[in-house]
């Protein structure tokens, strides 16, 4: 028989249990959505429907064309609020300084895959 859905201490509901150090953490709400950078390498997301009641831990995870230094995406992000969150996307500049590779915005077009969990 295939069944869907989690299993754990909530059983086949959906639900899936989500733990710490502590132990369950109960309540949590895990949202999971992605959004695409805008020419300024700028991105947002609305988890509004999530129903978080306090700003929830936010991972962005943005998705690179190539595996190699030059295309190595990072993201940040700005305080998220318990509706949204937004951040912006980048990548190395090809021009080295002092050894150093700098940060340069990754422009449009950068799928960013956003997961937040929270109560």
């Amino acid at each position: 028989m295939i069944r869907s859905g989690s299993r754990g201490s909530r059983g086949s509901d959906g639900t899936v249990p989500v733990y710490n150090s502590a132990g369950l953490m109960p309540g949590m709400k895990m949202w999971v959505g992605s959004a695409v950078t805008n020419g300024s390498g700028q991105w947002s997301v609305d988890y509004s429907s999530a129903g978080f009641t306090s700003p929830p831990n936010v991972r962005p995870i943005p998705i690179s064309s190539a595996n190699t230094a030059n295309a190595a995406l990072s993201a940040s992000i700005t305080a998220p609020s318990t509706t949204s969150v937004s951040g912006a996307c980048f990548l190395p500049n090809a021009i080295a300084l002092l050894g150093i590779l700098p940060l340069q915005a990754a422009g449009a077009g950068i799928t960013v895959q956003v997961v937040a969990m929270g109560t």
